[in-house]
């Protein structure tokens, strides 16, 4: 196995590393969707040891965000149906993006093509510092991105109730009887 020494042809100056670092950190990448090429993609066994995912590495490419890196996390077993089934679904997307039917192997979705990934930005988890952008869909790179849907027209104002419509049918009567208790043990349908 190769050393700092040989990989980097002398090691590493700590105080140049520190004071050559670039100043603050990334900014968030804006919500949207943004031409990239899937550059990994590997199987891996999720955090709590239940399941697994697979791990997707994205470079944005373009004048916008260009060579910046985003991450999704598919699930493809997991103990909660609707973690699995969402994650699922973004592969299919993958697959889809790439005109793959049915993938069956991660080689498939590496570096193939440039496609459109969704960058989603969610706030930050407990336990986290501060929020990271995620992949939440792809694309391929021809078609449409789907479009926003349109907010509700009641911005600021109490939403109105449909009217109810009036009824031509007469009152019901209260019952003016009551029921005989239930056998102890039995509910009042069982007999």
């Amino acid at each position: 196995m190769m050393d700092i020494a040989e990989i980097t042809g002398g090691g590493i100056n700590s105080d140049e590393a520190v004071n050559n670092a670039p100043s603050g950190e990334f900014a968030l990448i804006e919500v949207g969707w943004y031409p990239a090429e899937i550059e990994d993609a590997e199987p891996k066994e999720n955090s709590k040891k239940t399941g697994y995912l697979v791990a997707v590495k994205a470079v944005i490419m373009g004048d916008k965000h260009s060579n910046r890196v985003v991450y999704g996390n598919h699930n493809i077993q997991n103990p909660n149906p609707v973690s699995e089934s969402i994650g699922l679904a973004e592969l299919g997307q993958l697959g889809q993006a790439f005109g793959i039917a049915h993938v069956t192997t991660v080689n498939e979705l590496r570096g193939k093509c440039q496609i459109h990934v969704k960058v989603n930005a969610p706030q930050p988890e407990k336990g986290y510092p501060k929020a990271n952008n995620s992949i939440d869909g792809y694309l391929a790179l021809g078609a449409e991105p789907p479009k926003k849907r349109a907010a509700p027209a009641t911005q600021g104002a109490a939403a109105t109730p449909p009217p109810i419509p009036e009824t031509t049918a007469a009152p019901v009567a209260a019952p003016t009887t009551t029921a005989a208790p239930a056998a102890a043990g039995k509910m009042p349908w069982q007999k």
